[in-house]
């Protein structure tokens, strides 16, 4: 009972909704909040908090961090657009789909990893992240959208950890300003990445060893 009341006097700093026993995150309990956290569960309950609403933290310009639990499995469209001012978002493993516009004209964001869970990053999820300068996408990614991070005038690492590349990759998804890519030793079918990134072909690639892994080399290593 101390354990449960303890849970229901947390700080909840969102709004929800309930459908067939899971919850929505709906919107900002307070607008004077600048770091939200998304539990897993809706606290004081066993209830998982699976989705974010479309809009529902849309142009909350105090906002400067979001971490995202890992029930969550949707991001929805235009979820966070134009929280121009936030920094930091942590995206929990078990989101499979980042909307539309999700986090379009988040301008002061600089990284984003997209964890291994996620599987479609839909058009112009992070059109316009000007200062946007490193984005490293999870190996569970298949789909990357129109401008998907076109706008990002900053950008210019990208890092693979998938084997392949995803499977599709609509042209625009990527701004021109991009000079490094980072892919997994062993990997295959990257060279393909000329027709979706502007200037690729006379971009630094580097192959990286992942965690855990070894290789042998089939020649003498010289390091100059």
């Amino acid at each position: 009972m101390l354990f449960a009341n303890y849970l229901l006097a947390q700080s909840i700093d969102y709004t929800t909704k309930e459908r067939g026993g899971q919850v929505i995150v709906t919107g900002l309990a307070n607008d004077n909040v600048t770091e939200l956290v998304i539990h897993d569960f809706l606290p004081g309950t066993t209830k998982p908090i699976t989705e974010i609403d479309k809009n529902a933290f849309e142009d909350q310009m105090n906002l400067t961090s979001v971490v995202i639990g890992n029930n969550v499995t949707k991001i929805g469209k235009e979820a966070f657009t134009r929280c121009y001012y936030l920094e930091s978002v942590t995206i929990g493993n078990s989101v499979n789909t980042i909307e539309q516009y999700a986090f379009n004209g988040c301008g002061n964001l600089t990284s984003i990893l997209i964890p291994n869970s996620v599987t479609q990053i839909k058009n112009a999820a992070f059109n316009g992240c000007e200062n946007l300068t490193s984005v490293v996408i999870g190996e569970g990614v298949t789909d990357i959208g129109n401008w998907a991070f076109d706008g990002c005038t900053n950008l210019d690492t990208i890092t693979f950890l998938g084997q392949t590349p995803p499977a599709n990759i609509n042209p625009g998804a990527f701004s021109n300003t991009i000079t490094s890519v980072n892919v997994p030793i062993g990997s295959t079918g990257y060279d393909n990445l000329s027709n979706y990134i502007p200037n690729y072909n006379n971009c630094t690639k580097n192959y990286q060893i992942k965690q855990g892994e070894t290789y042998t080399l089939s020649s003498s290593l010289v390091l100059n």
